[in-house]
């Protein structure tokens, strides 16, 4: 059964929570990328998304994505095996916050 997608207003609501949250994460010394695709996984209904999603919802390039990508794994956010599977469904993961700022700031 295929999932219905969100009425316009809730998509509009999520995005904006998404961007404001990514800017709080950019402001903290996460590149802006990264911090967008962070954000977008922790604030999306499916449990997680595809990189043509992300593409899609953040109206950026594959690229971006996969660079971003790239970089939430250097930090450990993914295992280096599902970075290998470029239509891996992306769950935001549980890291704790301090194991990653660490890493990102420099």
């Amino acid at each position: 059964m295929a999932e219905e997608p969100a009425p316009q207003g809730d998509r509009l609501a999520q995005q904006q929570t998404t961007e404001g949250f990514a800017s709080v994460l950019a402001e903290s010394g996460l590149p802006r990328m990264p911090a967008r695709v962070f954000a977008a996984l922790l604030f999306c209904d499916a449990g997680g998304l595809t990189s043509a999603e992300l593409t899609e919802l953040l109206s950026v390039s594959p690229a971006a994505i996969s660079g971003a990508v790239r970089y939430l794994s250097q930090l450990g956010f993914w295992p280096a095996r599902e970075m290998a599977r470029a239509y891996a469904r992306r769950r935001a993961a549980v890291v704790p916050w301090s194991a990653v700022v660490p890493r990102a700031v420099p």
